[in-house]
């Protein structure tokens, strides 16, 4: 029985020795949580401009390269933010942020990105123009007509 035991033991080393060490863990972790949330900053800020003043002006507007405070010990994050209309999907639009850092030096100071990527489609609104409002009940159907 004990045999069994050291064997397990010494079979878990090789699987144990590849995790990284609990302060790096969290170093890497909180970098990568910095980065997402600034690259979901960046996607949510081109959507707002988006269905403010339209996908294309978005793309004009909010697409680049910006500078963004990184956490404490940790270099400021870069993200670039890009955008295209898709293909052969009129109105459909893919936007895409890459969040590029330098970890801490307890990190051995290693470059890293992270990218991530929203769909967006405007609604065409010209079929509310076709259904106009009645007077007591709301949107009246089409087919009322």
């Amino acid at each position: 029985m004990t045999i069994a035991v050291l064997l397990i033991g010494v079979g878990l080393v090789p699987v144990l020795s590849l995790f990284p060490t609990g302060t790096r863990q969290a170093v890497l972790t909180e970098g990568h949580v910095h980065a997402e949330a600034a690259g979901l900053a960046a996607l949510d800020r081109w959507v707002q401009g988006a269905v403010a003043y339209g996908p294309a002006l978005a793309a004009e507007r909010e697409t680049g390269r910006r500078q963004v405070p990184g956490p404490s010990g940790m270099s400021p994050l870069e993200v670039t933010l890009e955008s295209s209309a898709v293909e052969d999907c009129p109105g459909l639009w893919k936007v895409s942020a890459m969040v590029e850092w330098t970890g801490p030096p307890a990190d051995g100071s290693k470059p890293h990105a992270l990218t991530l990527e929203k769909l967006f489609c405007k609604p065409d609104l010209s079929l509310s123009a076709q259904w106009p409002l009645d007077t007591g009940t709301g949107l009246a159907s089409p087919l009322a007509h």
